[in-house]
């Protein structure tokens, strides 16, 4: 008998076939139950499984979306046609490895046959002709499946790092690959009608409720729970309640910066039952028939164009039929923009906007649409603080420490006077940021921060026709200055951001005693790629700027290594972290509306090794940066 959440899928011969939960959910999103989920995924086996499509060209061109049963069993993924629990003798049509080179990334939102879907893709970082993309219902279920994926890639680090027999080695040879040929798959135009019909199936899966479970934990690229990991400072004040405060809205005024003279924010906040993806799909949803049913102004809506999966403009006209004497028929264009962030919640900004396709039109008003944020929040869980501990036996106590005068150093950034100054770079405590604590496995506890070991010397703010990697090689580099070559380490962070010029920012960071071999930063900075990408974390704060940026950047910490494509230079006194932003969809997003206010942000970063075992715990703070103001036209241009 079905679960309550089955559904059934009619193929083209009338057959039903029984989908337990969601198409493009993960097994209903929980575990098969073969064992625990253990520490980060690296001591037990995990399986995910569940519908999805998996969208290609063939050979001739002609693009496909077809159903299919995914299941990831350890560190192997497999693809059936049927659900093999119902099943038992049917044998995957592909199968691979998900290897420690694999990259996935989700693609955001974008439209099969009629209907919108949720991409992701994934190829191999060293050869990129073995790759593929599915697709899901929702945002959040491909963020799911992506965590899957990360948490496969980290069954096969963990098997390596354990040195297993070469028969267990993972070769490249074995890595999935979703669009090459599939083997001993023949008679592929049998019954073709049958295939058209389930690739034409998005708006099946769109019609189906999602089933995700609320309270699930964050295995993925960023800290679980849905407290930040910096600490922001609002004060929200109640200033009106309509239809009471249980069931109804509340206005709230942020009157913590009232005596700076800077505008007023407010938010409404109102409770809805139902999952924040629930209410996402609901607001980006254009279709007239359910607008109808909510919105007054923008229910005739059309889709004008998209772009990158997480931004489209929207043609609306208004006909205020019952106010016709006082009120013209009007229409206006928007855009929207949309981010997931780290916490599942959703933020969607919308602003007016021109586009070359909708003119204005006889008979209407031209209007320009307010700016309008949407947030949906999910639930809170509060974790306790204390202060943190520094770090201990880090760099080496046996050797007397160097002098390091910053006066030897100038980037092309300067050092600002305050926070009141603009175009740049300070650095601030580590005291704004909340790590993990000694007993952080036992309990999730996390501590305040506090002086970062290293000190921030200099700041480079480039600009250049593409990104560059080792910069610290460059003859220029403040690395290669006879300073610099006195200084017993220096951790160099190259931030590639990607944009028309691209821009780098390149931070150095210096230690005044050699780095001890033994300690978590010795193993961070000999260790191989893997281990580093599981250990370099950032954690981010808009500390001042628009509630919409802040939203969109959020606070939690981030394993850039998993979320973004890093490449590593350990040489003589120095390791370089090359970080590619624009490798990953969602953060190229970000990153872009970062961009289009930058001159009015105050940006924190903290960088830090995370602590996944007891001896590495308690985490400290590396090394902090405040931009403050930051002009694009400041940057200078960089020469190979």
């Amino acid at each position: 008998m079905a679960s309550p959440g089955s559904k059934k899928l009619v193929t083209a011969d009338g057959s039903e076939k029984k989908l337990s939960g969601n198409l493009g959910t993960i097994g209903d999103l929980s575990d098969s139950g073969s064992s625990s989920r253990g520490s980060g995924g690296e001591g037990g086996k995990f399986d995910y499984f569940g519908w999805v499509y998996h969208l290609g060209a063939n050979k001739i061109g002609h693009e496909y979306c077809h159903l299919r049963f995914l299941f990831i069993r350890g560190k192997y993924v497999e693809m059936y046609k049927r659900d093999p629990h119902e099943n038992p003798d049917i044998k995957p049509i592909r199968r691979g490895v998900i290897g420690p080179t694999m990259v996935v990334e989700e693609l955001g939102r974008r439209k099969v046959n009629h209907g919108d879907v949720y991409v992701i893709r994934f190829y191999n970082r060293l050869d990129e002709t073995k790759k593929g993309e599915i697709a899901c219902a929702t945002a959040g279920e491909a963020l799911k499946w992506v965590e899957a994926f990360d948490k496969a890639k980290q069954q096969a680090e963990y098997a390596l790092s354990r040195g297993a027999s070469s028969r267990t080695k993972l070769s490249m040879d074995a890595n999935i690959d979703l669009e090459g040929h599939r083997p001993r798959v023949r008679r592929y135009a049998f019954g073709l009608k049958k295939l058209i019909r389930i690739g034409q199936g998005p708006e099946t899966l769109l019609r189906q409720s999602s089933t995700l479970f609320n309270d699930a934990r964050s295995d993925g690229f960023y800290e679980g729970g849905d407290n930040g990991d910096a600490i922001e400072a609002h004060q929200w004040k109640c200033v009106r309640t309509i239809n009471g405060i249980l069931g109804g809205v509340r206005i709230f005024e942020d009157v913590a910066n009232f005596k700076a003279g800077r505008g007023v924010l407010v938010k409404a906040v109102a409770v809805v039952e139902a999952s924040a993806d629930a209410v996402f799909e609901v607001i980006l949803k254009l279709d007239k028939h359910q607008r109808y049913e909510w919105d007054t102004v923008t229910g005739d809506s059309e889709l004008i164009d998209s772009y990158e999966g997480h931004y489209d403009v929207v043609y609306c006209v208004y006909d205020p039929k019952y106010l016709s004497r006082w009120q013209s028929k009007r229409d206006f264009i928007y855009s929207r923009q949309w981010v997931r962030g780290q916490d599942g919640t959703y933020t969607i900004l919308q602003f007016p906007a021109v586009h070359k396709k909708r003119p204005p039109k006889s008979g209407y008003r031209r209007t320009d649409i307010t700016r309008i944020f949407y947030p949906s929040v999910s639930s809170t869980d509060l974790n306790g603080t204390s202060i943190a501990r520094g770090a201990s036996n880090v760099l080496d106590a046996s050797v007397d420490p160097v002098n390091i005068d910053p006066s030897q150093f100038q980037g092309s950034l300067r050092k600002g006077n305050g926070d009141k100054d603009s175009n740049c770079w300070n650095s601030p405590s580590g005291m704004g940021f909340m790590i993990r604590g000694k007993s952080y496995l036992k309990d999730n506890a996390k501590v305040m921060g506090g002086e970062p070991l290293l000190k921030l010397v200099s700041v480079d703010w480039l600009k250049l026709d593409k990104a560059v990697d080792n910069i610290a090689l460059h003859p220029k580099s403040l690395v290669q200055s006879e300073p610099g070559k006195k200084l017993p380490f220096i951790l160099v962070i190259n931030l590639q951001v990607p944009a028309k010029p691209n821009y780098c920012l390149v931070l150095y960071y210096a230690a005044d005693r050699p780095v001890s071999e033994s300690s978590s930063l010795g193993k961070f900075v000999n260790g191989n790629d893997s281990y580093r990408d599981s250990r370099f974390k950032l954690i981010p704060s808009i500390v001042q700027g628009y509630w919409m940026v802040k939203r969109a950047v959020g606070t939690k910490a981030c394993l850039l290594g998993k979320a973004v494509t890093c490449k590593y230079l350990r040489k003589d006194n120095f390791l370089e972290i090359d970080v590619d932003i624009g490798s990953s969809a969602v953060a190229r997003s970000v990153i872009g509306l970062v961009l289009g206010y930058v001159t009015s942000l105050i940006v924190d970063l903290a960088i830090l090794i995370e602590g996944k075992e007891e001896t590495d715990l308690p985490e400290y703070i590396l090394g902090t940066v405040r931009l403050n103001r930051i002009e694009l036209d400041s940057a200078v241009s960089f020469e190979v």
